[in-house]
């Protein structure tokens, strides 16, 4: 046997230069794998082939690597929500999408929920501010339709290994067309009468 064939991922020398994309990348296989409970930076480290200390020049500890991770995943979000549709096919399309993500990885939910000053992604939430205020919602309907379906997301994926649970594609689907419909209805009553 070749003694290159039976080193471990630990023992084989890198060619390249370790990147933070390249430690995020397989930190989020990882807890597609295992779920965050799984991850650890040691795991993380031999999967990299590398020493602890390296990954830890990037990444200074796994509560920081959780905040990189999930906004990679926000990033790739908001690059895939159409934009031929009108506001609120656009809106539940994002929000379909982050649901269906992160349910992928199990237990990156509750950063976005318990730590979400750590992965607040900015250019989304202004995406979003800026859809929602040209549909015509006031500043504070769009602060009040914004935590809705944040609150409503995250609720829902926090509770998705519950049977029957709003975390389940179709039943999240259902909600999420009932808070768009609500907010359809606001949108559409004299201004008046709003809020």
């Amino acid at each position: 046997m070749s003694t290159v064939a039976a080193r471990t991922p630990k023992q084989r020398a890198r060619t390249r230069p370790l990147s933070e994309h390249e430690v995020v990348a397989t930190a989020l296989a990882i807890i597609a794998e295992v779920g965050v409970s799984g991850l650890t930076m040691r795991q993380l480290s031999d999967r990299l082939g590398v020493a602890l200390g390296a990954t830890y020049k990037h990444v200074p500890n796994k509560s920081a690597l959780l905040a990189r991770v999930a906004n990679e995943l926000f990033t790739q979000i908001e690059h895939d929500v159409p934009e031929d549709e009108e506001w609120s096919g656009r809106v539940r399309a994002l929000f379909v999408r982050i649901h269906d993500t992160f349910r992928d990885y199990p237990g990156l939910a509750d950063q976005i929920t318990y730590q979400p000053a750590t992965t607040d992604p900015p250019q989304l939430g202004t995406s979003l501010i800026k859809l929602l205020s040209d549909a015509g919602f006031s500043t504070d309907e769009v602060d009040a339709l914004m935590n809705a379906l944040f609150f409503y997301t995250t609720g829902a994926l926090l509770t998705a290994a519950r049977p029957s649970s709003p975390g389940s594609s179709s039943a999240f689907r259902a909600g999420l067309d009932l808070l768009l419909g609500g907010a359809r209805a606001q949108l559409a009553s004299p201004a008046g009468q709003r809020g």
